[in-house]
């Protein structure tokens, strides 16, 4: 298989056309909470420095009650630094002879806050390396690689193959990932795949691409950070080689233990070579992909063909980019007949990377798209190692931004690799195999058909959070089902519902394996009550139902677990309710969502269902839901009412305030008080709608985040309030019978305990931090 360096696979002087932890938890864990803040916070410093101070030794940041209370502070020692504009934090030197927790301690005690914090120190959670040329890697940036290092940087137990001429393995910058093996020779028939000194140095360049070695303070950054480099030396020095050896030595590294396989080489032919194709198969059948250079002969008068073998049936085509993020104009595209085109594309146009003899060099061509994409193989194959080829290359397609018409279009495939995408999705996507040996990710647009599923189902579009499509359960026997979703040991299913006022009728299945039919053991069932609540069972395990009861027409987050743990129910990530007991259901029995009627008749949960996704772990589950909450100032009197609103997991954009008074705690029929508050601490609500001096009321507030299709969340205060009952810390300065204003202020963290919620979702993509935090639910 000859291929010439000058007219494909390299492009160089235009020669060529060829990525709030909600703890309502008891104070006996503030110390185990303590112990996770210091590890967590340590986490958001960057690799490759040490972890800064937790917090300052001189300073904390409170909330005054009023202004009495700033001056009591002042007494006792207390210096006001600063005050946040816009708000009444005080950010306050503390006296000499104290410690900071000795004064968090004593203004908390002393009742003079509604907040009492560290004034900690946060730093940017993206990985930036240190590599001198990183910021020249401009593909870096579009393929989001310092936000997706966040998840991983990779692992030593991977390799990268390069099968290409031979590399560099004494460069400074690739030397120490490089690994030999017995015979990866394939001319020589040796263990040293060495490039001769007059060669193209076409590998090292493929191989700097990928995995130059990074935060090493030398030349450029590579993609995967911890990866080994296999160089398998089929082409000789003039980037030539036979099909013969090509297929030697893709079986080499096989038999080798490769991750991922790269293939910078090719020939504009459209046909297929029988012994590369059996290679391409026997890799495949090992676990691993193979991802091979579109071409470069996208402006020779050969049709732009897309170049064998990346048109292989059994091969990942990768085409290139520009910094522009569009087609590189010699990026080949077009797709040989009966065979297989352009999957991805990655950034291929005036890349920089190594070159032979510690030295860095620009190229262009689809040889340095290439690498790129396999390195996002082998950092995905470091989180999820279960992953089949079909598994990773249906991922990538998922996940890849799509930089040309809609859909899958013939000369960027399925768009440009997004790395942080890619990872991001990893981390919670299953598996959904089905006949033809493709696999969707996760239904979280509900597309007209999915891999996996059995439906009868409709889908809504634009029904569903942030204006995705949505599954619509509108009938007794409408449901979804899903084949071989679930683990046998441990698991873990979660979506986002949203049910209509007629499902209330009767008990309703949301999820379901037999409806109310015989069932074996471990059988599942979610059933909506009705009254409201959320029951999870598990045949012949256990049964738990949720404390909290659902609002109709409102979005909540479910997520239901089983394994080691034991069942766990979530609502909007708060463990409802929980039973440890052993049991998972069977995979051979299909998981619906709703129930067809002919399990024993038993009908449809009515509603919306968004983005589901089953995981093969027992997760522990984090709010992703808008939410809302009223709390009483009970501790003193039931006079007065506290507000807050939660929209964590980064969904915090612009929230509304409605607010209501009820005479009972149920049916959101109440008078109006207050419309578009902003709970910034310093709206009032006016009480003179309420008439009667002396009656009892409890508020209730409907949340509105208009940039989420106008999602909506409801609650009651938990007790009541007495109009106008006098309350000076929370009534405004004149007499309460004069204004009738109670004052709307926003609850605030009072221990470590709640000042944890705030930071969980920071800490997200780190896998100790979630270690950590998994490790405080277990206790």
């Amino acid at each position: 298989m000859k291929k010439d360096s000058e007219s494909f696979l390299t492009k160089q002087n235009n020669k060529s056309s060829i990525q709030k932890l909600l703890f309502t938890h008891h104070s006996s864990r503030i110390t185990f909470i303590s112990f996770i803040i210091i590890f967590l916070l340590s986490l958001i410093s960057s690799r490759a420095q040490a972890p800064s101070p937790l917090y300052s030794s001189t300073e904390i940041v409170v909330l005054p009650r009023d202004a009495a209370a700033v001056s009591t502070m002042h007494s006792m020692g207390y210096v006001t630094l600063s005050i946040l504009p816009g708000s009444n934090y005080h950010l306050l030197k503390i006296r000499n002879g104290i410690t900071v927790e000795g004064a968090i301690s004593e203004l908390k005690n002393s009742g003079l806050c509604h907040s009492v914090q560290p004034n900690f120190k946060l730093h940017s959670l993206s990985t930036v390396p240190n590599d001198p040329s990183f910021a020249s890697q401009y593909h870096h940036a579009i393929m989001r690689c310092t936000e997706a290092w966040d998840f991983t940087t990779g692992s030593s137990s991977e390799t990268i193959a390069i099968i290409d001429t031979g590399g560099d393995s004494t460069h400074a910058d690739l030397s120490s990932r490089v690994v030999f093996a017995s015979g990866i020779d394939i001319l020589d028939g040796d263990s040293d795949p060495s490039e001769p000194i007059t060669g193209t140095g076409h590998a090292t360049m493929v191989a700097g691409m990928a995995a130059a070695a990074t935060n090493n303070g030398i030349d450029i950054a590579g993609v995967d950070w911890s990866a080994k480099v296999m160089f398998v030396r089929v082409l000789d020095e003039n980037g030539s080689g036979s099909d013969f050896n090509v297929a030697n030595g893709i079986r080499k590294a096989v038999e080798n233990k490769a991750t991922a396989i790269n293939l910078s080489l090719g020939e504009a032919i459209a046909c297929t070579i029988d012994a590369i194709e059996d290679a391409l198969l026997y890799a495949r059948n090992s676990g691993i992909p193979v991802f091979a250079a579109s071409g470069n002969n996208a402006s020779e008068a050969v049709d732009s063909l897309v170049a064998y073998p990346a048109n292989s049936l059994y091969a990942f085509a990768v085409g290139a980019t520009t910094s522009s993020d569009t087609r590189a104009s010699f990026s080949a595209y077009r797709t040989p007949s009966s065979l297989s085109g352009v999957d991805v594309a990655a950034p291929g146009d005036n890349v920089l990377t190594l070159s032979p003899g510690a030295t860095t060099v620009s190229k262009s061509g689809t040889s340095f798209a290439t690498p790129l994409v396999t390195a996002a193989a082998a950092l995905l194959k470091s989180i999820r190692p279960e992953f089949s080829p079909a598994n990773i290359i249906t991922l990538m397609n998922a996940t890849a931004k799509d930089i040309g018409p809609s859909g899958y279009d013939e000369e960027t495939g399925w768009g440009r690799i997004d790395l942080y995408n890619l990872l991001s999705n990893a981390l919670y996507s299953t598996l959904f195999p089905f006949s033809n040996d493709t696999y969707s990710i996760r239904a979280d647009t509900f597309s007209t058909a999915a891999p996996g599923e059995i439906r009868t189902a409709s889908v809504s579009a634009n029904a569903g959070r942030r204006g995705r499509n949505a599954l619509l359960l509108d009938a007794d026997d409408d449901y979804v089902g899903y084949v071989s979703a679930i683990n046998s040991e441990s698991g873990t299913i979660e979506f986002y519902m949203k049910y209509t006022p007629d499902a209330l009728s009767e008990t309703r299945f949301i999820l379901t394996q037999k409806g109310l039919g015989a069932k074996s053991k471990g059988n599942l069932d979610l059933v909506l009550l009705t009254d409201s609540r959320l029951q999870y069972s598990l045949f012949d395990s256990g049964t738990i139902t949720s404390s909290t009861r659902l609002n109709s027409g409102e979005w909540y987050h479910i997520a239901i677990t089983y394994g080691p743990k034991g069942m766990i129910l979530y609502v909007n990530g708060e463990s409802e309710a929980s039973k440890l007991v052993a049991g998972a259901p069977p995979t051979s029995d299909t998981i619906y969502l709703g129930s067809p009627s002919s399990f024993g008749s038993a009908h449809s949960m009515r509603g919306y269902i968004d983005a589901i996704r089953f995981s093969k772990t027992q997760r522990v589950i984090f709010p992703s839901a808008l939410s809302v909450k009223i709390v009483s100032l009970a501790s003193v009197a039931k006079d007065a009412a506290y507000t807050k609103w939660l929209a964590v997991q980064n969904e915090t954009s612009v929230v509304k305030l409605d607010l209501y008074a009820d005479r009972d705690n149920q049916g959101y029929d109440g008078v109006l008080l207050a419309s578009g508050v902003s709970n910034t601490g310093s709206d009032s609500i006016d009480l003179t709608p309420l008439l009667s001096f002396g009656d009892t009321f409890y508020i209730y507030a409907i949340a509105t985040d208009s940039d989420f299709s106008s999602e909506t969340a409801r609650a009651y205060s938990d007790t009541y309030f007495t109009a106008y009952s006098p309350l000076a810390s929370i009534l405004a300065s004149e007499s309460p019978a004069t204004n009738k204003v109670c004052l709307l202020e926003r609850t605030f963290p009072t221990n470590f305990l709640s000042t944890i919620r705030e930071l969980r979702d920071w800490f997200m993509p780190n896998k100790l931090a979630k270690i950590l935090i998994e490790l405080y639910y277990s206790v």
